[in-house]
């Protein structure tokens, strides 16, 4: 699956005349954190067969048509336990994670967190005037999770 999605970055990177790509979301949460790590790697090895070419930017695919979202507080489901959460520049809302220690039969529940939209916390994938973003998975299979507005 590596391969699968080294090949598709470099394909659409070079496609690409924005720098910006957007993967299906099953091969964006694939090994996430070592993507987000090796993209100066992606960027400089790319930019040897054009140099004039932006930095590489990686999205999941669900954040494609954003314009529809522009000013919306908006959780999308992108995997078993994972979301994009779109907070609204002009009406933000506090967005929540909720979380349950299984198995059911002795489920208790954890204390509830708010996600962080700053660079550089949780997993932060993108802000402009109208909305920040922010990638929430939770990687611990014993615990159910849910993301909620308020």
């Amino acid at each position: 699956m590596q391969n699968l999605k080294t090949q598709t970055i470099f394909r659409e990177y070079d496609r690409s005349e924005s720098g910006t790509i957007y993967l299906k979301d099953n091969l964006f949460l694939f090994n996430r954190t070592e993507t987000a790590q090796r993209r100066n790697t992606y960027t400089n090895r790319l930019r040897q067969k054009n140099p004039s070419k932006p930095f590489l930017v990686i999205y999941p695919e669900v954040m494609k048509d954003m314009d529809c979202l522009k000013d919306t507080n908006a959780v999308i489901k992108v995997g078993d336990q994972s979301w994009v959460c779109i907070r609204s520049a002009s009406c933000p809302r506090d967005f929540v994670v909720e979380k349950t220690i299984l198995p059911s039969a002795i489920s208790r529940k954890m204390q509830p967190r708010v996600l962080d939209f700053s660079s550089g916390s949780d997993i932060f994938l993108d802000s402009t005037s109208n909305y920040s973003s922010v990638l929430y998975v939770n990687v611990r299979p014993y615990i159910k999770a849910d993301v909620i507005i308020e």
